[in-house]
């Protein structure tokens, strides 16, 4: 794996330590999973923002709704849990 050397605080730098410490796992896998686990944070804040807009404007949510009643007949496909 390619890494490479970035400034952080000396708290930063500790709470990783303590933090690989009480799991047993480097400090690189902590920061990899703390950064991972951001990322996917602002997906769904960005993702809450979005649908907090679209439910403002009634037109669009109604559309919204009924593309998911056109959707919800796909679950009762026939299929079962293959």
């Amino acid at each position: 794996m390619a890494s490479v050397n970035i400034r952080i605080s000396e708290k930063s730098r500790d709470a990783l330590k303590a933090i690989s410490r009480e799991d047993g796992c480097s400090i690189h896998q902590v920061a990899d999973l703390a950064v991972e686990s951001y990322r996917r944070r602002r997906i769904l804040e960005e993702t809450n923002v979005a649908y907090a807009a679209l439910k403002a404007d009634r037109s669009e949510w109604a559309s919204e709704l009924k593309e998911r009643e056109t959707w919800d007949v796909a679950v009762a496909d026939g299929l079962g849990d293959a």
